[in-house]
């Protein structure tokens, strides 16, 4: 796992994209790379591709706070996979998408903001989940059936 630099974009798809050739020039190969956003409704989409660094600085608990004086608390957990089949290659992107919302922290398994997001049509988090119905249900997991699909 390598963290590579990220383009400041709120679109997931031109971020993957560019790690991804960013990627493959470094590797001088193929390369798959990731890149995740939760998009708050009632925050027009934010913090979106920036979670990772919200999630660091407030928690769990503290994204669920920011969405205390609003009545909306649905989300869109989206990953977009790219690869790269070769330097200077155009990158495959795969999304996968999951609808929920967001609830207060229920601490359990997981990572990351899994304590607070509930996918549509389930009763508990991702972080109450086993990893076998998280991974039916999940956006990174959409996205791998998609790319694994195209293999």
């Amino acid at each position: 796992q390598v963290d590579l630099p990220e383009i400041q974009e709120v679109d997931t798809m031109a971020i993957a994209k560019d790690k991804a050739l960013l990627a493959a020039q470094l590797a001088n190969g193929p390369c798959l790379v990731e890149d995740t956003s939760l998009k708050f409704t009632a925050l027009g989409g934010m913090p979106g591709p920036y979670i990772k660094w919200f999630q660091e600085k407030l928690r769990s608990e503290g994204l669920y706070n920011i969405l205390a004086a609003y009545e909306d608390k649905t989300a869109v957990a989206v990953c977009t996979l790219a690869f790269c089949p070769a330097p200077h290659a155009d990158p495959v992107l795969f999304t996968g998408e999951c609808h929920g919302r967001i609830v207060e922290p229920n601490p359990g398994r997981g990572f990351g903001w899994d304590s607070i997001f509930v996918p549509d049509g389930c009763d508990e988090p991702f972080s109450q989940m086993s990893l076998a119905e998280k991974n039916h249900l999940s956006h990174r997991g959409k996205a791998v059936r998609r790319w694994a699909d195209w293999l």
